[in-house]
């Protein structure tokens, strides 16, 4: 992924698509969750900007500085928030 620890909110801004498509094909590989439950990309960014955009890319830096992505789909609630498709 092209986010970094030093990335900028407009350098994430423009890689919030590369984000979601990363997450959404791991979330669509793991077992016991629908597809049908997955946010479109519409979505998850109406989710992030409800949610705090701001704490969501504090999140994503964290992420990169721990080189650690896996994280992003074990990040609990804040993140099911993000990704899960709710009407």
């Amino acid at each position: 992924m092209c986010v970094f620890p030093d990335s900028s909110q407009a350098h994430l801004d423009d890689q919030l698509l590369v984000v979601w498509a990363v997450v959404t094909n791991a979330l669509k590989k793991s077992e016991g969750l629908p597809e049908s439950l997955i946010a479109t990309f519409d979505q998850f960014k109406a989710n992030v900007e409800r949610q705090g955009k701001s704490e969501f890319y504090t999140l994503l830096r964290e992420i990169a500085e721990r080189k650690s992505w896996s994280d992003l789909t074990v990040t609990g609630m804040y993140l099911d928030r993000l990704l899960r498709f709710t009407s």
